[in-house]
């Protein structure tokens, strides 16, 4: 079972209809009580078949362990951000679409930090296009502070290699929840993730790509960051994306 999927039971607990609370039970191969089964809980209800909940992480460890030269510049000017500005929360971006040539030693922290604090004052939504060639956004208001480069934003939450991990977190799980489902289970999958803002990707290839063979009837996205959304958008932490 993997670590996190106690912590992401209990946030997804409350968006299922109809559970009986605190019935949960783990299983995962090793409940005598459910030979040949091996997915991760069995959650019954007071009306209709008990739920079959798989837990699987879609988020990169290598991918976070090993930040470019981008990231780690971004992880110094949010440093230089909260030290000149300790009061400054929310989520920017420096990106790389102005069409200059952008390199990394030519960016100066004062500048980011500069071009951070002007957003912060405009607002979600703002931006400032430095003459280094990249362009600061206020992406999202937030409980804390993040920086990050565009390119990690974008293409992790809707690009291929965010769709690539999702298929892998799907399909590995295709096998445990055919065998709950052909027992009379209602199978769901959990997908866990940290730093999904947008899930259109997941669904795009859902839409594509739906279960096979039926299972999992019932797809989740959970957040562990459980900073979700904004301030006029949030956004739940447990969100069904399928059906």
């Amino acid at each position: 079972m993997d670590e996190f999927a106690p912590e992401a039971l209990a946030v997804l607990l409350p968006f299922l209809d109809g559970v009986v609370a605190g019935s949960e039970e783990a299983v995962d191969g090793s409940n005598s009580d459910y030979p040949g089964q091996t997915f991760n809980y069995l959650v019954p209800r007071s009306d209709g078949p008990p739920l079959a909940i798989e837990f699987v992480r879609a988020w990169d460890e290598v991918f976070l362990d090993a930040p470019d030269g981008w990231d780690r510049l971004c992880a110094r000017v949010q440093g230089a951000v909260r030290e000149q500005h300790p009061a400054l929360i929310g989520r920017y971006t420096v990106g790389f679409d102005t069409g200059i040539a952008a390199r990394m030693k030519d960016q100066k922290i004062d500048e980011l930090v500069g071009a951070i604090a002007s957003c912060d004052t405009h607002g979600v939504g703002s931006r400032v296009d430095l003459t280094s060639g990249v362009t600061v956004r206020h992406t999202e208001d937030a409980s804390d502070l993040t920086v990050q480069p565009y390119r990690v934003s974008s293409t992790w939450e809707l690009g291929p290699s965010s769709q690539r991990r999702f298929a892998k977190a799907v399909t590995s799980t295709t096998e445990t929840l055919g065998r709950a489902g052909a027992s009379g289970y209602e199978t769901h999958l959990a997908v866990i993730h940290w730093t999904l803002g947008n899930s259109a990707g997941w669904r795009q290839w859902l839409a594509d790509n739906p279960p096979a063979g039926g299972h999992p009837q019932n797809i989740w996205a959970v957040d562990l960051n459980r900073q979700t959304g904004t301030k006029t958008k949030p956004r739940e932490p447990a969100e069904r994306i399928y059906p």
